[in-house]
């Protein structure tokens, strides 16, 4: 689903008509914070085993 200007700035006047322009900078701040835990919560989880082709050590070039 790709979402151009004019359907960006159609859902943000709707946001700023619903919850009024003294509400919008709270709700601006949560959902900030929420995105926020939810990356700081993706990076804290052990990362997964990497594929054999991107565990290996790169080889050291064997220059004279």
């Amino acid at each position: 689903m790709h979402l151009g200007m004019p359907e960006i700035l159609i859902v943000l006047a709707i946001v700023l008509i619903i919850f009024g322009p003294k509400k919008l900078p709270e709700l601006a701040r949560s959902m900030g914070q929420s995105i926020r835990d939810e990356l700081e919560g993706a990076v804290a989880e052990e990362p997964k085993a990497l594929p054999k082709t991107m565990a290996k050590e790169p080889e050291e070039s064997t220059k004279a």
